[in-house]
């Protein structure tokens, strides 16, 4: 099926094609019964409210229709590696060179129900006992810390981050609210996964009226022979 087919007067309103024109940006609310048409017409772009890598629809005049809740690539990492060793202070573990996407959030465009979710994996290693913080934020805000304890990893142990951020209301700090869990899965020497579940809750510092930049750190509280690389970072919002 053709973009045409989709956009044209004739068949607006069996697709349910609701237009809502707003100030800075036309927005729509589509219903589809028989497809999303051409790969052709799918494209992802910045737009005139700079809402980067949002995916829209192109229709046959040429204007662009941003898709509501659609998944979005936020922010791929590109790098090889980030390594964090225990010598190290807090660190962060995006490295932005080559990536695809940034990792701020503007202003005023989080609605209730966003979310974000970040996917990592790579290697670790450590001696047994050893603890290290995840640390998720949000401009100023932390919105989730966890102490993790780990037991004697060999080099080249694979581990994997998996969070969902829910935003579940917004405005200013002490207003908005956001909701952050998942889990970090590591694999010991013996083959077992073992997985450690985390679950945070911000509604004191979190907002979502000022520009706010996403992070993730690690801090080790002990040294010894502890790192973790970051072989792949990503980041989708559904918005």
């Amino acid at each position: 099926m053709s973009m045409n087919k989709v956009f044209n007067e004739k068949n607006c309103k069996s697709h349910k094609l609701e237009i809502h024109a707003y100030k800075e940006k036309i927005q729509t609310n589509l219903s589809f019964e028989d497809g999303l048409g051409d790969k052709n017409g799918m494209i992802t772009t910045e737009f005139a409210s700079n809402n980067r890598n949002n995916l829209y629809y192109m229709n046959e005049e040429g204007i662009l229709f941003p898709v509501n809740n659609s998944s979005q690539r936020f922010y791929e990492q590109m790098v090889d590696s980030v390594s964090i060793n225990g010598n190290l202070p807090e660190t962060s573990i995006f490295d932005t060179t080559g990536s695809i996407g940034r990792l701020d959030i503007l202003p005023n465009i989080t609605r209730v129900g966003s979310k974000y979710n970040l996917k990592a994996h790579g290697i670790i290693e450590s001696s047994s006992n050893s603890r290290f913080i995840i640390r998720t934020k949000l401009g100023n805000a932390i919105i989730e810390h966890q102490e993790i304890t780990l037991p004697n990893l060999e080099s080249g142990s694979f581990f994997e981050l998996d969070l969902e951020l829910r935003v579940k209301a917004i405005g200013d700090a002490g207003t908005a609210r956001i909701y952050t869990f998942g889990k970090f899965n590591f694999i010991k020497n013996n083959g077992v996964s073992t997985s450690i579940f985390i679950d945070d809750y911000n509604n004191t510092t979190y907002q979502t009226t000022a520009l706010a930049e996403a992070d993730v750190t690690i801090e080790w509280l002990s040294a010894n022979s502890n790192v973790i690389s970051f072989h792949a970072v990503s980041i989708n919002m559904l918005n």
